[in-house]
C-alpha cells in the first residue's frame, strides 16, 4: 500500500497552474492508494459547479458547495482524463487570505464507503482562519480509517495544538474501541517539527500512534519545510529543514520506505511544503 500526504498550498502558490500540472504528472507516476491533501482551496468568487457532482466525488456534507476552480476537483478530473480514477472528498474549513475557501481533501483508488468529519478547534467559524477540522474515509478495500490532518501551533493561546491533539486522540480512541481490528492513519501537516523538544512532536510520540518515518526500513531525512513559511515567522528556524509533515499509524506496521516527495529531487517542487510517501507491507 502506498500513502502520500502533501500540503498543496494550491491556489495561493505562485505559478499555480504550472505547479498543478507538475503535481498531476507526479501523481500519475506514483499511483498512490491514498492521498491526503491540505490547504486545498477554491476561490470565494468562483461560480459553483453546475450539473451533477463530479465523477468520484463523495460529499461529506450535502451543504458543501464545489466551485469551478476547486483544486481537488480539477486534480481528480485531470487524473481521470489521463486514465487514473480516484474517489475523493473535500471539506472547506475557513476563509484564507480573504479570497479563498480553504479546506482539506483525501483521495482513494478504492471506492469510499464512509466519511468522517471532526471539529478539533474551540471555534467553528468559517470566517475565523484558526478553525480546524479533519476529514476521514473508509474504503471498500480496507477496514482502516484514513484522515487528512492540518493542526494548529503549539504556542497558539487561542487554538493550541495540545487541545486539538487531545480531541483527535479521543475521537480515534472511540473508533478503535468500536473496531479493534482496524487501524487509524493520520496524514498531513501537523505544524509540529520533529526537531523541537517538549512540544507537539513529543506529545505525539507519547500517544498510541507511531510515526511511519521512524518505522521505515529505508528513509531519508524526512524534511518537508526548508524555508520560513506563513505562520512560522519567528517560531522555528528552517535553515536546516523541518520534519513537519507526518504519516502516523495507530499500530506498528512494516513500512518498507518513507521518502520526501516534491522536493526537486523526487518530483518537482509544487508547494511551500514537500510531501511524504510511505510504502507499507500489507502482509503483516
Amino acid at each position: 500500500m502506498k500513502l502520500i500526504t502533501l500540503n498543496t498550498h494550491s491556489l495561493a502558490e505562485p505559478d499555480y497552474i504550472n505547479k498543478r500540472a507538475l503535481l498531476i504528472a507526479a501523481l500519475l507516476e506514483e499511483k498512490a492508494d491514498i492521498i491526503a491533501m491540505q490547504e486545498v482551496s477554491q476561490t470565494v468568487a468562483a461560480p459553483p459547479l453546475g450539473g451533477a457532482a463530479p465523477d468520484g466525488y463523495i460529499p461529506a456534507d450535502d451543504k458543501i458547495i464545489l466551485r469551478e476552480d476547486n483544486h481537488a476537483v480539477i486534480v481528480a478530473g485531470e487524473l481521470e482524463k489521463a486514465g487514473l480514477s480516484y474517489y475523493y472528498t473535500w471539506i472547506p474549513l475557513k476563509i484564507g487570505y480573504d479570497i479563498y475557501e480553504e479546506g482539506i481533501a483525501i483521495f482513494s483508488k478504492s471506492p469510499i464507503t464512509e466519511t468522517d468529519v471532526v471539529l478539533l478547534s474551540r471555534v467553528d467559524d468559517f470566517h475565523n482562519w484558526k478553525t480546524r477540522k479533519v476529514i476521514g474515509i473508509r474504503t471498500e478495500s480496507s477496514n482502516d480509517w484514513f484522515y487528512s490532518i492540518h493542526l494548529g501551533w503549539w504556542d497558539d493561546e487561542e487554538e493550541p495544538f495540545r487541545d486539538q491533539w487531545l480531541k483527535l486522540m479521543q475521537h480515534c480512541d472511540k473508533k478503535l474501541a468500536h473496531d479493534g481490528a482496524c487501524k487509524v492513519w493520520l496524514m498531513g501537516d501537523f505544524n509540529s517539527p520533529a526537531e523541537t523538544r517538549g512540544e507537539g512532536y513529543d506529545m505525539m510520540k507519547q500517544s498510541r500512534f507511531v510515526n511511519c518515518h521512524e518505522l521505515a526500513l529505508q528513509h531519508d531525512d524526512g524534511c518537508t519545510v526548508i524555508k520560513t513559511i506563513d505562520g512560522w515567522e519567528g517560531r522555528s528556524s528552517a535553515k536546516n529543514g523541518l520534519r513537519m509533515d507526518h504519516i502516523l499509524c495507530s499500530k506498528p506496521v512494516v513500512v518498507a520506505a518513507s521518502n520526501v516527495l516534491f522536493n526537486g529531487i523526487c518530483h518537482p517542487v509544487v508547494s511551500d511544503h514537500f510531501g511524504i510517501r510511505i510504502i507499507v507491507n500489507e502482509k503483516q
